[in-house]
This record gives structure tokens, sequence and C-alpha cells, in this order.
């Protein structure tokens, strides 16, 4: 299954009222890094700490931190096009959430 295809079924399967998610993308090819680096560029990625494989993002439905489901759609299909093949996955979703300022979601501290 293509990344972005993987991507869009992951955003359908979820509630209506999810707020933010957050998905890590595992490249196949490190040396690919660069690349898929820039491609997806504005998708505002986060590399992982000593890893050169492994990036998170994050989108958000209506407001907050993250990029728009959309773009990142059309980004992941920019990684298909080149044949940059990886392993996405749904790391956390959250569930109306209303930003706190600029802090983007918060969680009650139970």
């Amino acid at each position: 299954m293509s990344l972005a295809t993987e991507f869009r079924t992951a955003v359908d399967d979820q509630a209506p009222d999810w707020s933010d998610m957050l998905f890590e993308l595992r490249l196949q090819e490190e040396i690919r890094f660069d690349e898929a680096r820039l491609s997806m560029a504005p998708a505002q990625l986060q590399r992982k700490a000593g890893e050169r494989d492994l990036f998170t993002f994050r989108i958000s439905r209506v407001r907050g931190y993250g990029a728009h489901a959309p773009l990142v759609e059309s980004c992941l299909a920019k990684l298909d096009a080149v044949g940059i093949e990886g392993e996405l996955e749904l790391m956390r979703v959250l569930h109306e959430v209303e930003p706190n300022w600029t802090q983007g979601p918060v969680l009650p501290v139970t």
C-alpha cells in the first residue's frame, strides 16, 4: 500500500471529533533521508534524536499545532511518486482537545 493511501486510511478510520494525530514515518532506505525530508518539509517533520531514518509529524483537524491532513497526504504522494518507501505508524490520536494559548494540546493531569 502506498504511503499516501495508508495515511488517508488512518485518518478516515478516526472518529469525527479527532483534534490532533501524531505519526511516525520510518524510511526503508536511510540513504534517501535528505530527499524525503525535502519532499515532506511542508508537513513540519521532526527528526527523532539519533535516528536517520525516522521522522515524526503531527496533523490537526481544525486548529492547533500540526499540518493539515490533505497537505501531508500530498507530501506522502510525492514520496510514493519517486519510489521512497517506508512504514507509517499512527502513534497517538487526541479527541476534542482545545488548545491552551500557544501550548497546543494539553492533557488533563490525573
